[in-house]
Formats: structure tokens, sequence, C-alpha cells
């Protein structure tokens, strides 16, 4: 195994060592999924000891299980007087080693990792031996390349089970492949790379990369245009209704821009279904699949606002239901859902477009369907969500069973017994994701939830504790994002302009029944989810469109409602 700091997958496609692009033209290629917060070396150090991120070391690291398992392991490092880096728990070696492995560790400039290259893999025999190699990104990049050749490995595309895409693993599958290759069993919940028979291979990575350079570039800009955007069409809206008076072009423009900005996370699961060759190309491309969305919406109900707007979520649900139960292939390349560190996701719906599919399932149940099939609508996302080959989220599970389900009880009890049935949906949320859990471990391939149980049940409180840990970690640098306060400070402004403005009078005359819905999807949301703080935006922010538009309808409509 080698490990090439700040080798990235632009050195590999150029040809900036004859060797590495030789490799991953006729090996195995992929890219490799690496947490670089903090010290990156240490932190994937760590790692590649455990299988896990974020994770102490309790028990025997993967040092351990190879020499108990007679693997004399050796540890290099190039230049070889640079300090080691590799804080692992080395073990003594086996008295009578049956196979032997080497971890090469190079920190060179990009001109001398040919010559390192060859020290570390000169000596090796392509018909018994293999090679991993691994780039260990900088900060701030997100992807690295990973090649795999030698004895019995096909030329092709690495993949693993833990990623479930083509292209791409994740560096906890790196431990799981080390003990595979010697014979040793990972534990459960691991899994080790796999290759993919694929003569364009190379290709294929090629396309994964440049697709998650634009989501890592683009975000800012298409977050800037959603939050932003927002606030100007509040603005203009108020304006609009502070006028009380009917201009049909003005009015059609503002309702089609306010479903264009509530259709553009639809819009980022349709757009990697088209064709684009540049960052400003695939950007287009969602800001035109949005437009289109919300032009669909108006269609016959061209003077409508609040009719198109319900429309609107109708095809946004729509949108990321029939993706998510097709494979997610729009939803694991959104810009919306990718993680941080990959710029795509791995599988599932994310908790940012779950955000969206709950806000815009319940504005479409409240407003737009009678009682049963708005139950059936409710129900079909409660599915999806928790299908852990839909949606995997447990998440949006208990989002959608206690927000929606506090929706569908607000109309027909209040008070004391409505938080009664408040907590029964909530019971019986729990009970459901423990089932899902459990019936999802009994699968050949289970999903992380799956695993997730397993780790549980065979661990014990200190898994169930390392679970919780994980998940705060993630809600505490989510809240402690500047994106996270900038979108704070703007969803202040537009609420204190709709109450200066007295769109938000329903918070002076008294509760509606739709509120407690609305307010017990956004709790949820925040409450059960590692990053609640985005579909809770999310939903709040198409429960502030549903408000807007349902007002200029009234007033287009001279209503005195």
């Amino acid at each position: 195994m080698v490990v090439v700091e700040g080798l990235t997958w632009q050195q590999v496609e150029q040809g900036t060592d004859g060797a590495l692009y030789v490799m991953a033209r006729h090996g195995a290629a992929g890219m490799i999924s690496v947490a670089t917060d903090g010290d990156a070396r240490v932190r994937f150090a760590l790692t590649l000891q455990t299988g896990k991120r974020y994770r102490p070391l309790r028990d025997a690291g993967l040092m351990d299980a190879l020499a108990d398992a007679g693997v004399r392991v050796t540890v290099h490092h190039e230049p070889p007087d640079e300090p080691p880096v590799l804080p692992l728990r080395l073990p003594s070696e086996s008295s009578r080693p049956e196979a032997s492995m080497q971890i090469w560790w190079i920190r060179a400039q990009p001109g001398d990792i040919s010559r390192a290259l060859e020290k570390a893999i000169g000596a090796l025999n392509p018909e018994r031996d293999r090679v991993l190699i691994v780039g260990l990104p900088l900060k701030g990049e997100r992807l690295a390349p990973v090649i795999a050749a030698g004895s019995g490995l096909s030329t092709g595309v690495l993949t693993s089970d833990t990623t479930q895409t083509l292209g791409l693993i994740s560096d906890e599958d790196l431990v799981p492949t080390l003990l595979h290759w010697h014979g040793i069993a990972p534990r459960p919940g691991q899994h080790p790379i796999r290759v993919v028979r694929d003569d364009n291979g190379f290709v294929t990575v090629q396309a994964l990369w440049r697709r998650s350079v634009w989501n890592a570039r683009g975000l800012i800009p298409v977050g800037v245009l959603q939050v932003g955007g927002g606030l100007l069409a509040v603005l203009w809206a108020l304006r609009r209704l502070q006028q009380r008076a009917a201009s049909r072009r003005a009015d059609l423009l503002l309702s089609v821009a306010i479903g264009s900005l509530l259709s553009l996370p639809a819009g980022t699961v349709l757009a990697p279904h088209l064709p684009a060759s540049t960052l400003w190309q695939y950007v287009g491309a969602i800001v035109l699949s949005a437009a289109w969305l919300s032009l669909l919406a108006h269609w016959g109900a061209w003077h409508e606002p609040f009719r198109a707007y319900i429309r609107a979520c109708a095809l946004s649900a729509v949108v990321v239901m029939v993706d998510g139960v097709a494979g997610q292939h729009g939803v694991r390349l959104s810009i919306y859902s990718a993680y941080s560190l990959t710029g795509i996701r791995f599988y599932g719906i994310g908790n940012e477009l779950m955000g969206v599919l709950v806000g815009c399932a319940l504005a479409w149940g409240l407003y737009g369907l009678p009682a049963f099939l708005r139950g059936a609508l409710w129900l079909g996302v409660a599915v999806v969500l928790a299908n852990p080959a839909w949606g995997a989220n447990l998440g949006g599970l208990l989002t959608a069973m206690v927000g929606l389900g506090s929706a569908w009880e607000a109309n027909r009890v209040h008070g004391k017994r409505l938080a009664g049935r408040v907590m029964g949906w909530f019971a019986a949320g729990v009970a459901i994701a423990g089932v899902v859990m459990w019936l999802d471990s009994l699968r050949a391939l289970p999903s992380h939830l799956g695993e997730t149980w397993l780790s549980w049940r065979s661990e014990g409180i200190n898994a169930v504790l390392d679970t919780l840990l994980s998940k705060l970690a993630l809600m505490a640098r989510v809240l402690l994002s500047p994106f996270a306060w900038g979108v704070l400070a703007v969803i202040a402004v537009a609420l204190y302009a709709m109450h200066r403005y007295g769109t938000l009078s329903i918070l002076r005359n008294g509760w509606h029944s739709d509120m407690v819905g609305w307010l017990a999807c956004m709790a949820t949301a925040f409450l059960f989810n590692d990053s609640g703080f985005v579909p809770a935006a999310a939903i709040l922010g198409v429960g502030l469109g549903a408000t807007l538009t349902r007002r200029l309808e009234e007033v287009y409509r001279d209503s005195s409602a």
C-alpha cells in the first residue's frame, strides 16, 4: 500500500507521473473519499488503523489483525528522514510470517513522486503481488485518486458496498480490503473494495471526478441564488401586497420566479441527467430545469399564484420520490445532497432533499388534496424515506411520521388530545425505525441502517455512544458554519419583513390548524437529523412561499380575507 500526500486526479489523468497514468489506464481506478478536517495525515492514519472515521482505537486494529494472521508488516517513509506520521500500534513481527505487506508513506513534490514510487513498487511482481495506491488530499480537497493493480485484478472501476457508487470508495474501505486480500474476514459493517470490469473505466472515473468538482464549485453560486433570490422574492412580494394593486404581467413574473426558486432543488436532481461539458453549462441546466418545472406548474393557472405554487410543490415531491425509487442517480449527484467530503452522495435521500420532500408533500397535501389522497401521499413519503434501498433516511422517517402525523391530527383534535396523538406518532416512528434497522440487518447486503444495528448488537453501548457523538459533532459543525449563520440572517430578515407588513398576522390572531403541521415538521427535522438545521430551513422556506403566494392570490382576486 502506497499513500501519496497531495496526489490529485488531475496529476493522474494529465500523465504528470507516467507510472500512475499507466496503472490507472490498465489497472482499476477510482476516487476515494477521505476525511480531511483537522490534521489530515493523523486523521487518515487513525482511520487506516480502526477502519472507522472519528473513532478512537479501543480494540485490536489493522496491524494487530494482520500480525495475528501471520502477515509481516513494515512501514517506510519517503524521504527516509521524514518523521513518522502513522500513530499506529505496531505489534511485534510474527515469528513465522506467511505473507508480508509494506506500507509506504510518500511526502514528495510532484516531480519527485515517480522516483519515490519506483523505490516503493519497483521490485514487485505483478503476477504475484498487489499494489494499492491512495492519494491523501490536502485540506480542502474533496476526493483523491485510488488505483489497484496486480495479481488477480482486472482493468476496471473500483467500487464498494459502502458507497454503492461506481468509481467511488471510502477511506473506511481500506482496512477491510487489506484484511480481505490476506484472507481475513472483515468485521460486520466493513466492506472491501471490488473491481467492476470496464475497459473504459478511466473515462468513467474522469466523469465522476468532473461532476464532483462541479458540485463543489457550483454549490456556493447556486446556494446564493436560492437564499438571496428567496429574500428578494419575499421583499418583492411584500411590496406588491402593500400596493394592493394587481398587475398581470408583474404578478405573473413574480409567481414564476417564486416557483422557480421552490423548484431549484428538484432542478439539481434533474440536471445530472442532462448533457453538460462545463461548470456553467451544468449550473445553467439546474436553473433551466427549475424554470421549466415552474412554467409547467403555471400551465392553466397563469394568474393563480397559490395554485401554481402548490403544483410546483407536487412536481418537486414527485421528482425527488421517483428518483429515489429509481436508484437515486440524480439525488446522489445533486449539488444540494452532496457530501462535503466527496461532492456526491453515496446512496439514499440526504437531509437537504429530505427537507424539500417533506415540506413540499406537506404543502401539497394540506392545500391541494382531499383527505384520502393526502394520507396516501404522506404515507408514501414515509415509506420512500424509510426503505433502505430508496431513501435510507431514518431521521427523515421520524420527521415524516411526527411532522406529517401532527398535520393529519391537527384538523381532528386539539389541546391535550393533540399532544397525546403526536407522542403516539413519535412512538410509532421509533418502533418502525427499529424494525427497519433490524430487517435491513438480515439482508445479505445491508445498508448503513442495518450495519448500525449490527454494530450496536455486537459492540453494545460503546457503538451507540459513537453513533450519537458523531451525529452531535456533525450537527455542531453545520450550526457553526458561516453558511448556516448567513441563512439564519436571511430567514430573520424575511420573517421580520413579513411580520412588519402584516403578512404573518396569524401570529397575532391565533394559531391555525395547518400551522401545527409546519411547526412540527420543522422541529422534528431539526431534532432527529444530524444536520437538522438544513431540512428545517428547507421546510420553513416552502411554508413561507405558500403563505406569500396565498396572500398574492387574495390581492389579485381583491379578496377581503
